[in-house]
């Protein structure tokens, strides 16, 4: 019955390098390639296997130790081996896939593969410079996390462009990546680089049962000869129903998890999910290190909360262990403490800078759950740490805490029951209140790439940056749109609010004055206060603005329409939603459909960039469609969201699972009205899993998708007579709703109104004609003031559909 609309928050990126906004220094990658000489040096050898050792427990997961044949992945090696032979001079690729996927891993399979035949396989990071020799054979590339170092990334996309196919010889790169193809589009727009990429980027899926049950007992036989032990036995029909039990227990880093867990414990494996078994190797990893602060003269508390530190920073060298001892947190500043952490055995000398330094922790989901852990017991002191383990990098450090975070609060969803001591949390009281913080940050109030675990961490540094009384207009209103962005993304709708209304009026000034400048700016930041307008309940002020940005932008799209047609389209769909909520189905209809029109053409020739945006124009078209009566054109553009949608959740789930939810949300509701009761309750049970998920990470975002998701799954359970699961899931929905309407009546009564409704239909389904008339009362004197406001609008329609029902429990009917 109900469903939180789609829309689409805008930011303002902006150019980091002006004045106070510098984002800081130069380029710190300088990579110099140069044809090899008669005496060559040595070979790369990082991809080569490293044996690890019984004792350390997450070596043996790390891709280094090859510890599990390589299975299911062959006919992607034989993809990347065939795209490195080709003739062609410079190309580039990008294989990405989620977190445990195997990447790195295929990766360096691949440098092994070509090295063999003559080629030079180098790695490159973003704070060593590079000199690297190119054969007569060819030079791979291999980035991993790219995401981490866009501004490296950036430059050696332009460098590689200039070359040409005039290079010095055969030269490879690979981006290996957590983000898709649309993650890299506005890198490529601004490089110019996006003819060196081949069409189609390489994603690792997840394993087959049978492909998983094959890494398993490799991984199981190799581990328990590392161990000095005979490798368990195990069940396959209860292994199969493991991997069934959670969605990422499919990927080979998790099944490799679960073999050393059964080689640890074996009778108890298979009753721990891929998140639990994490948890549990990050507690003995916390052991071992807390024996190992103890021999080098430390409380056992010392190395742990340093190896948490270092996992967020990249290791730790010898100025971030001298910032750390200055802080109490139990390093002595003599000896020197890299010195002092010698017996430990985990002190490295990098083979490249010949830096000493205390290595972060591998792989990444154990490295989560081990900082989150150590982090988490001493939570106050724990942020001054945090900076003093990132100043010296800290714009890089970021990415790589915002990966941490997504891998700590949404995969492994660690502290669930206690969300204030996350990792996340932690970032924004590192900077909270800290402008001189800030200003090194800088750059990260910028960032559209960055998950919503970390938007409260980037509204606290914008605001952090407008403490500054010397900020220009121009950069106040641009940090202004921002802040707003980031606090609508971690749930602060109110602050959200009382932000963009001022970027608006610094814009409009701005534009005044300037219109062929500051008109697009202001028309950005209209958008984003209609958005705004609406999630506070102020459908009609988000009407006429959003009304005012389509105007600005159709008139610059007339006069440019290949930079303004996209911002035209968004606008639109915005509007689209404010005429239906206002009561004008007939015209939210024709803006969603310009909409669409426009979004196809131009994901027609670039639908890596634009698919994301013609999902959501399709699915508002989709509810408007609905609401005039057409029902089979509502299902296919239904439909043609969820699959694009989905698509792009498979390869970035952090940025567009929500986008998903709303879209089968949507697609149950149509399924319903066309007859297809068991594709709707399909639907929305997909879609209440994801929701309840988000939810447990940041309920302030999606307790109110849940709530309407819940809703909705109370419908489709009722509709096929399961009546004890539809009042269950509809009385969360009235819990949650009930708790938000406390906080905000104006934005949340409208939507307690909707699912008190349906209780009550549910409570006179089941017998109880008493209760049904009490709630539905309730329901009518909380929607009432909406139906007046808005007489043609949905709220209207329901107030109508409420007395109906208030008179059918009256007769007992």
């Amino acid at each position: 019955m109900i469903g939180r609309r789609d829309v689409a928050a805008e930011k303002i990126v902006g150019t980091l390098n002006q004045g106070n906004l510098s984002a800081g220094g130069d380029i710190s990658i300088t990579t110099n390639i140069y044809a090899e000489p008669k005496d060559p040096p040595p070979p790369e050898s990082w991809f080569q296997t490293r044996a690890p050792g019984a004792h350390d427990l997450f070596s043996q997961l790390r891709w280094r130790a090859r510890l599990t044949q390589r299975i299911g992945r062959d006919p992607m090696l034989a993809d990347l081996t065939a795209w490195a032979e080709s003739e062609q001079r410079v190309r580039a690729r990008l294989l990405h896939g989620p977190g445990g996927a195997g990447k790195t891993r295929l990766a360096a399979d691949l440098a092994e593969a070509v090295a063999a035949q003559g080629w030079r396989a180098h790695q490159l990071h973003q704070d060593r410079p590079a000199d690297i020799p190119i054969s007569a054979a060819g030079l791979l590339l291999v980035v991993d996390y790219p995401e981490e170092q866009p501004k490296a990334v950036e430059a050696l996309l332009t460098a590689l462009d200039r070359l040409g196919p005039d290079g010095p010889g055969r030269i490879r790169l690979l981006l290996v990546s957590r983000r898709g193809p649309e993650g890299w589009e506005a890198m490529l727009d601004r490089t110019r680089a996006s003819g060196l990429f081949d069409a189609t980027a390489l994603e690792l899926p997840a394993l087959t049962v049978d492909q998983a049950w094959d890494v398993f007992t490799s991984a199981l036989t190799s581990m328990a000869a590392l161990h000095g032990t005979a490798a368990p036995s195990v069940d396959r029909a209860a292994f199969d129903a493991w991997v069934a039990w959670e969605q990422l227990d499919n990927l080979p880093l998790f099944i490799a998890a679960l073999a050393l867990h059964t080689v640890l414990e074996p009778a108890a494996a298979l009753s721990f999910t891929g998140s639990q078994i994490m948890r549990a190797l990050a507690r003995r990893e916390k052991a071992r290190a807390e024996n190992e602060s103890v021999a080098c003269g430390l409380a056992p508390e010392v190395l742990p909360r340093l190896l948490a530190l270092a996992c967020i920073a990249d290791g730790l060298d010898r100025a971030a262990l001298d910032r750390l001892a200055a802080l109490d947190l139990g390093l002595p500043a003599a000896p020197a403490p890299l010195d002092r952490l010698a017996p430990s055995g985990r002190i490295v000398t990098d083979a490249k800078t010949a830096r000493r330094l205390l290595p972060r922790l591998e792989p990444d989901l154990p490295a989560a759950a081990f900082a989150t852990d150590v982090l988490s017991q001493d939570p106050d002191r724990a942020p001054d740490w945090m900076w003093a383990a990132i100043e010296g990098d800290p714009d890089t450090a970021i990415g790589r805490l915002d990966r941490l975070c997504f891998d700590a609060d949404v995969t492994l969803a660690l502290l669930d029951d206690r969300k204030d001591l996350r990792l996340s949390r932690r970032a924004v009281a590192m900077v909270a209140e800290r402008p001189e913080r800030c200003g090194h940050l800088s750059g990260v109030a910028y960032r559209d790439d960055l998950g919503h675990s970390l938007a409260a961490c980037q509204a606290a540094v914008a605001e952090g940056l407008l403490a500054d009384p010397a900020l220009d207009p121009e950069h106040r209103a641009m940090l202004l749109n921002n802040r707003s962005v980031h606090l609508d993304s971690s749930g602060d709708g109110a602050g959200s609010l009382a932000a963009i209304r001022e970027a608006v009026e610094l814009y409009r000034a701005l534009a005044q004055d300037n219109p062929a400048q500051f008109a697009p700016d202001l028309s950005l930041s209209l958008n984003t206060l209609s958005n705004a307008l609406s999630e506070t309940g102020d459908p009609a002020g988000a009407l006429a603005t959003s009304r005012e940005a389509m105007e600005i932008r159709r008139a610059l799209a007339r006069e440019n329409p290949e930079r303004f047609a996209p911002s035209l389209a968004l606008s639109l769909n915005t509007l689209s939603n404010a005429l239906s909520v206002t009561g004008n189905p007939a015209g939210a209809l024709a803006a969603s459909r310009e909409a669409v029109d426009i979004r196809r053409a131009l994901a027609r020739d670039n639908p890596a960039r634009f698919n994301p945006a013609l999902a959501l124009s399709l699915h508002t078209l989709s509810n408007a469609l609905s609401e005039t009566g057409d029902p089979a054109g509502a299902l296919a553009a239904s439909r043609e969201a969820v699959d694009i949608r989905r698509a792009l959740a498979r390869d970035n789930p952090a940025r567009f699972s929500p986008d998903l939810a709303s879209s089968l949300n949507n697609l149950s509701n149509i399924l319903s009205a066309t007859g297809d009761a068991a594709g709707a309750q399909a639907a929305i049970q997909e879609a209440t899993e994801i929701l309840r998920a988000l939810a447990l990470d940041n309920p302030a975002r999606f307790n109110l998708d849940l709530a309407g998701s819940l809703n909705n799954l109370s419908n489709r359970l009722s509709f096929v007579g399961d009546v004890a699961g539809a009042l269950a899931a509809i009385r969360e929905s009235v819990e949650i709703l009930r708790d938000l309407a406390l906080d905000n009546p104006a934005r949340f009564n409208l939507y307690l109104a909707c699912s008190i409704a349906t209780q009550s239909q549910h409570m006179f389904a089941a017998g109880n004609r008493a209760a049904a008339l009490e709630l539905i009362e309730e329901a009518i004197d909380l929607i009432r003031p909406f139906a007046e406001r808005f007489p043609g609008s949905e709220a209207s329609r329901w107030h109508r559909v409420m007395l109906k029902d208030r008179e059918r429990y009256r007769v007992g009917e």
